[in-house]
Parts: C-alpha cells; sequence; structure tokens
C-alpha cells in the first residue's frame, strides 16, 4: 500500500528529478531539500530549475491533489513559500493556488513510474547523506570549516559596523540581544520591540526598577494583560507610577499586538514573555556602567581560563522574579548571546574605538569558544561534512557553509568542493 509517508520517502530520495508540471513547464529537481521542522511544508529548502531558472523554496507532498485544498492550504499564508506541489496521483481540478493568490505549480509522480514496487521498495526517511563533492576529510575539510566560522564571524562584525555609522552603539548592542532572545520564530518580533522601546527609554523611564521595566516592555509587547495581576499590583504606587509613565511613552504609537508574537508550538521556557523578562533582568543587571561598558569590559577582562564559564553565566538569568520559571534565560541561549551578538559586536566597536587588543580580545575567545546547543541546521550540515563539530567557530563555519553555498546548490564554489580558501565577505 502507497502511503504519503513512501510518497515522501520517494521525493527525497532523488530518483525522479525531471517532470512536466501541469502547466506545462518543465521541472529539473537540484535538491529535494530536508525534512521539515516547522509548519507550512513537508521539505524546505528544496532547489528546482523551471525552463532552466533556479528557484529555493518549499515542498509539499500529497497522495492525491486534491488534499491541497481538503486540507486548507489555499487558506494558510503558512504555505506561500511552497513552490512546488508533489502528488502521487491526480484528483480534481489542477492548478492550485496559494492563500496569497499566486498560482502554484503540481508535479504528478505517477505518470513517471513504471515499476511502483521495485521504485519504493527500500526506500525510507533517512538522514542525509555525505556530501557528493567532499574532496577531502580530516585536517583539509577542517581548516575550510574553521575559515569559514572565522569568514561568518567577520561578516556579522561587519554588519555591527555599519549599524554603528549610523545608530547609537548601546541601542545597536540592546537590539542585536534582544533579536538573539527572539530566536529564530521572534527574532521580528523582538526587533520590533526593540525600535518600540529603545535601550535610551528604558534607562529614562524604568531606571532602578526591575518591576517598572517589566511593565514597560511587556507593555509594549501587547502582553502585558497576561501577566498584569503578577506585575502591577494596585497597591505598588512605584508600580502604578511606572505604568502611567508608560501610557504617556508612546502617546501616537499603539502597542503591539499578543499575535504578533509566534506561541504556538513554542515550549513553555521559550515563550515571548520570559525572553523578556530575561531581557530585563540583564538590562538591569548592567545598568550601573551600561551595556557597553559593562560587556566590553567582561570581554576585555575574561580570565585566559575559564573565559567561557565567565562569560556564560554573564548571560544566564536563573532568576523567576513574577515568573514561574526559574531559569529565564539558560546557558545554551547565554552562550547564543555571546557568539552571535556580544564577540562580533564588541570586535566591531574596538575598531571604531581604536582599540585593537578589544578587537582581538574578541576574535581570540570567539575562535576557541565551546559549542553551541545544536540545532537542525549544525545536525543536518554536520550530516554532510562532519561526524562532530567541536566549538563555535566550527558550528558557525558549517552555517556560513550552507548559507553561502549548500542551500542554492552552488556547489562548483563551494570550498568544501574546491578546498580553496573562504573569503570574508
Amino acid at each position: 500500500m502507497i502511503t504519503e509517508k513512501w510518497v515522501s520517502a520517494l521525493w527525497l530520495s532523488g530518483r525522479l528529478s525531471y517532470f512536466k508540471d501541469d502547466l506545462g513547464h518543465s521541472v529539473q529537481v537540484i535538491c529535494p531539500g530536508r525534512p521539515s521542522t516547522r509548519g507550512g511544508c513537508d521539505f524546505q529548502d528544496v532547489v528546482i530549475k523551471v525552463n532552466g531558472e533556479k528557484t529555493v523554496g518549499d515542498v509539499e507532498v500529497h497522495l492525491t491533489s486534491d488534499l491541497w485544498q481538503r486540507h486548507g492550504h489555499n487558506r494558510d499564508a503558512a504555505y506561500n513559500g511552497v513552490i512546488l506541489h508533489v502528488s502521487m496521483w491526480q484528483r480534481g481540478f489542477l492548478p492550485v493556488r496559494l492563500q496569497d493568490g499566486r498560482v502554484l505549480r503540481t508535479v504528478i509522480l505517477a505518470q513517471y513510474i513504471r515499476n511502483g514496487g521495485d521504485l519504493l521498495r527500500d526506500i525510507s526517511l533517512r538522514p542525509a547523506q555525505r556530501c557528493p563533492h567532499l574532496v577531502s576529510s580530516g585536517k583539509k575539510a577542517d581548516r575550510v570549516i574553521v575559515e569559514s566560522g572565522l569568514a561568518r564571524f567577520e561578516q556579522k562584525s561587519a554588519r555591527f559596523a555599519r549599524s554603528l555609522r549610523a545608530d547609537d552603539p548601546e541601542q545597536v548592542l540592546y537590539k542585536g540581544i534582544c533579536r538573539a532572545l527572539g530566536y529564530a520564530r521572534n527574532a521580528k518580533p523582538f526587533e520590533t520591540l526593540a525600535g518600540r522601546v529603545t535601550a535610551d527609554m528604558v534607562r529614562n523611564y524604568a531606571a532602578g526598577s526591575l518591576r517598572a521595566k517589566y511593565a514597560l516592555l511587556l507593555s509594549a509587547a501587547g502582553l502585558l494583560p497576561f501577566f498584569e495581576d503578577r506585575i502591577l499590583h494596585p497597591t505598588d504606587g512605584g508600580s502604578s507610577k511606572r505604568q502611567t509613565n508608560w501610557r504617556h511613552l508612546l502617546p501616537e504609537d499603539q502597542p503591539m499586538k499578543a499575535s504578533d508574537w509566534i506561541t504556538a508550538s513554542t515550549r513553555p521556557s521559550n515563550h515571548p514573555a520570559l525572553r523578556i523578562a530575561g531581557l530585563c533582568h540583564l538590562v538591569q543587571r548592567y545598568e550601573k556602567n551600561g551595556l557597553i561598558s559593562s560587556l566590553a569590559g567582561l570581554v576585555y577582562n575574561a580570565p585566559l581560563h575559564g573565559y567561557a564559564v565567565f562569560l556564560d553565566r554573564a548571560f544566564t538569568v536563573e532568576e523567576g522574579g513574577c515568573f514561574d520559571s526559574r531559569i529565564l534565560i539558560g546557558i545554551g541561549r547565554a552562550r547564543e548571546i555571546v557568539v552571535n551578538v556580544v564577540l562580533p559586536f564588541i570586535r566591531a566597536y574596538g575598531a571604531c574605538i581604536n582599540n585593537s587588543q578589544l578587537e582581538e580580545q574578541a576574535r581570540r575567545i570567539y575562535g576557541s569558544y565551546p559549542s553551541l546547543p545544536q540545532n537542525e541546521l549544525t545536525r543536518y550540515m554536520g550530516g554532510l561534512l562532519v561526524n562532530q563539530a567541536y566549538g563555535a567557530c566550527r558550528q558557525q563555519g558549517l552555517l556560513h557553509i550552507y548559507h553561502s553555498w549548500c542551500r542554492t546548490r552552488e556547489c562548483g564554489a563551494c570550498p568544501v568542493a574546491t578546498l580553496q580558501k573562504t573569503v570574508p565577505v
């Protein structure tokens, strides 16, 4: 019996790669992608050529083509990133449409299968195979991965340097920390929040009071009503005053909406309200000397041995405060903040103030920082290139290779395939 799981496995196997879609266009599969870990598609980072033109996006797989509409995908904006609808059999009318009204091309697999039993036998959804273009393993490939990790670091530093030329340094760092606390799913809403309630506004309207910071940021985020009883007590004159201050803070702006934040399938410990509370604790912790002075001092004075533990603790928040959780920012997220925000920012800031020692200290620490928690991309790239990537720099190198070459299958330019030296952009 053919199931949707088998159809997905057939797609992933790559055994079928040349099609005509329902619109009469030629479709060539360059890369079938990887099983999706988010809603909105079955496979993501799929690379196809339509009439010779390369495109990258998602694929949705069904047994019959009518399931696109029966499942309501045509009314769901989460599926607007789908570039190809793959079905074993046609049933109902074609073409189908995306939620935004665009026509979606469909490929019917059955017409390309001559001996279905043999074709589907032994096919299974399996981890990614080793990269077929890997020229060499061992030290040569490791060198390329490390160079790619350093290139990614320099790219981030360069972006911070551009921001420092256009905005207040304290705000640039604050905004970067906010994005890191949002993970991938809520990075944009956190960035919006950082723009609505800037670092300067937090200093001016909530100085010295953790509860006032809660009220200010959660109010602007549209999340205060869910926690108001815990944060704003009617008998607490100070808190009520802070709430009044916030009402006058943004007289022309409406707060964000709770619906702006992605909470579906989010673990309770990753709820944006808890991440905002963690942000409040960090701002409170370094309020006396300011974020930049405090964090530049931490990096500059980090001990030669034990610097990772020293910096991890600087961004870990294990105080629940008004919230039930005891851990607002764990070690894993603290390391993400250090590696992706603090160290590249401090390198850029060091160059801005002509402090070469601060620059080099940030780069040195980055180069030997311990591993971050694994995510779907580092696991995927690890399966392609290495058995285990030790250290944050190598993990970042895998991400750099993925985003620069693997995602769009630019294998001819990939330094892993050519063992060429990577060049920071």
